[in-house]
């Protein structure tokens, strides 16, 4: 019955926080505005023409995309796919194998999320003293090192520190990931090079999370986080490979 009542606590957790992602994305989807002004077709395409110029698009968008936005592209490819292979795991394990309180877990859970919040201001500053692409190095190569704090955890202080990690990388790898996508990208065809980063991270996020799984139930449960190690480090070293454009002046 215990087990029963804290996957139904997973759950119900699982559905609010889904449904306040998607309030949030919607809400940000409502209040955007288009930057850029293009020629607008004098006919309306259908919709058998918009399936047909799916791919042909894509590559388009490839093709003219800088060599830097594809290398950004490949990094957000290898971060979704170690992503995906753990954060749906991560929660089974921390209850279920480790035996840690659901309670605790929700705290560890909100205490990343207050860093983060807490580190956006400064970490703001770090960028802009640092540049967007060390900025991005620096949090990104904290991620298989924080793979590896949790993989040797071996008591509460232990997962401690690795949420401390995650929520402060995850505050310095956002904005200036972001930021970098819009540097990196044609302004011509930056809407779609954006979209390309969603679409692309969410269509290796599904085989990735049945990779996961299969070597979470096959090879035990630490299996996934260490297989994706060495998935982040080979992300963070195509970051590396990244040049990182030209400042811009900003008159005050």
């Amino acid at each position: 019955m215990q087990t029963f009542g804290t996957l139904e606590g997973l759950r119900i957790a699982f559905f609010f926080s889904g449904l306040f992602g998607v309030i949030g994305v919607s809400y940000r989807a409502l209040k955007l505005k288009e930057t850029y002004v293009g020629v607008k077709g004098k006919e309306k395409k259908r919709i058998r023409s918009l399936v047909s110029d799916f791919f042909t698009d894509n590559l388009f968008v490839l093709r003219n995309a800088t060599d830097e936005a594809r290398k950004l592209l490949i990094y957000a490819v290898l971060a979704s796919a170690g992503t995906a292979m753990t954060v749906p795991y991560t929660s089974i394990y921390l209850v279920n194998v480790v035996s840690l309180p659901p309670a605790v877990y929700g705290l560890l859970t909100n205490v990343a999320g207050l860093i983060s919040v807490l580190l956006l201001l400064p970490a703001a500053r770090i960028i802009e003293r640092v540049g967007l692409r060390k900025s991005a190095v620096y949090a990104s190569l904290s991620i298989p090192v924080n793979q590896l704090i949790f993989v040797r955890a071996k008591g509460t202080d232990d997962f401690v520190t690795w949420t401390a990690i995650g929520g402060a990388s995850g505050a310095l790898l956002g904005p200036s990931l972001t930021a970098l996508q819009a540097n990196l990208s044609p302004q011509e065809i930056r809407g779609r090079i954006m979209a390309m980063f969603s679409v692309l991270s969410l269509i290796t996020a599904v085989p990735a999370q049945i990779v996961g799984g299969y070597l979470f139930e096959t090879l035990g449960p630490l299996s996934p986080f260490i297989a994706s190690t060495p998935i982040f480090a080979l992300a963070t070293l195509i970051l590396v490979r990244i040049k990182e454009p030209g400042p811009r002046i900003i008159e005050k």
